[in-house]
């Protein structure tokens, strides 16, 4: 009886053991790792890769600025090519991406915009913004993904708080067919940019973006960087 006691005992203890093991496992990845894979040099290759037959000195003018663990890698770059930002992303769901800002592009967008000559409705919150739209710029997604309402809690700089949103609202300009929204975009290269939505077919979609210098304060100044 006493043998069979003792061998009771033990397996508690080793039944504890690996509970706590696992706990510790589980808290420990959670805090430490992250379920992305991609290196920055493996991003920087992909970037190369995409430029080399337009800049073969393209690794000179590449500048690293911005990353997410090893989920997100973010270069900008300035040459012969043209003017971009480069974003590569390992999404465990869709794999590798790499997605591109071109800056030329996105000039003649903003002198084309889609809300030009349109009345709008200034809209100072994400509370006022239809459901949709807020999704679309990331509100009902946590962390980094996230994006904080004007005067919110935001990564401001590169030093990332994982439960704090990368982007924050800045101002928007509304009416039944169009939106035309400013949001603040934190990390090294802290940035301004303007996000113009199209109401079509009972949908809201992306319709342009591109880069401003400084945040509008208010709907004349926000429909201004949007006409140039």
């Amino acid at each position: 009886m006493r043998q069979l006691s003792k061998i009771l005992l033990w397996g508690l203890l080793g039944s504890s053991a690996v509970v706590v093991a696992i706990v510790a496992y589980v808290f420990v990845a959670a805090r430490y790792f992250d379920s992305c894979g991609i290196s920055e040099s493996q991003a920087r290759s992909m970037v190369l890769d995409h430029l080399a037959s337009k800049d073969r000195a393209a690794e000179q003018r590449l500048n690293y600025y911005q990353h997410r663990g090893t989920c997100e890698h973010a270069f900008y770059y300035k040459g012969p090519a043209g003017e971009f930002d480069f974003v590569v992303i390992d999404d465990p769901g869709h794999g590798v991406t790499l997605t591109w800002w071109d800056f030329a592009r996105e000039e003649v967008a903003q002198q084309q915009s889609v809300c030009a000559g349109k009345p709008l409705t200034e809209a100072r919150s994400l509370e006022t913004l239809p459901r949709q739209l807020n999704s679309l710029l990331g509100r009902d997604r946590g962390g980094v993904e996230g994006i904080a309402d004007r005067n919110g809690k935001f990564n401001v700089t590169d030093v990332v708080d994982d439960k704090l949103p990368m982007r924050r609202f800045v101002l928007a300009g509304l009416s039944a067919s169009c939106a035309i929204v400013a949001v603040e975009r934190g990390g090294r290269a802290h940035t301004y940019e303007v996000v113009v939505f199209e109401h079509i077919n009972a949908q809201w979609r992306v319709a342009q973006r591109w880069s401003i210098n400084a945040a509008p304060r208010s709907l004349q100044e926000l429909v201004a960087h949007g006409n140039k």
